[in-house]
């Protein structure tokens, strides 16, 4: 009786141990594909900076079939704007949703002075871990 008793507790054990495993693969599985469909955005070319207002009018096209939320713009060099730091020291703003096969401009405050004329190098963010980079004028 003994050995019933420790073949069945192994099979238990092992039965638990395949489930476990087989819905971690799974979730890696579904979150691999999911980035194979992520959006893909396009940073258009009137897109500039507004520096009287302090403003960066970022002009972004989704090409994609999925929603593409913004989490981080930056000016390369001179400041990060993101929705992690409401709290911090840095700028602040909400996520960016851009919906599947749209436009939209984007106004993000900047708490920097820029030089009208000259060209910034601006990278784009997104919650999937994209970054689309663009050179965008001041003016």
């Amino acid at each position: 009786m003994p050995a019933t008793k420790n073949l069945l507790t192994g099979m238990v054990i092992l039965a638990a141990l395949t489930i476990i495993i087989g819905i971690t693969f799974v979730q890696w599985i579904v979150s691999w594909t999911s980035t194979l469909f992520a959006g893909q955005l396009q940073i258009l070319h009137d897109s500039y900076i507004d520096t009287r207002g302090k403003t960066l009018y970022l002009r972004i096209r989704n090409l994609g079939d999925v929603p593409v939320a913004i989490q981080t713009v930056e000016i390369v060099g001179f400041e990060k704007i993101d929705s992690f730091t409401r709290f911090g020291r840095e700028a602040y703003m909400p996520p960016i949703i851009v919906n599947p096969k749209t436009e939209r401009v984007a106004s993000i405050a900047l708490t920097k002075d820029y030089i009208s004329g000259v060209l910034y190098q601006v990278k784009v963010y997104t919650s999937t871990g994209n970054v689309y980079t663009a050179i965008i004028q001041a003016e």
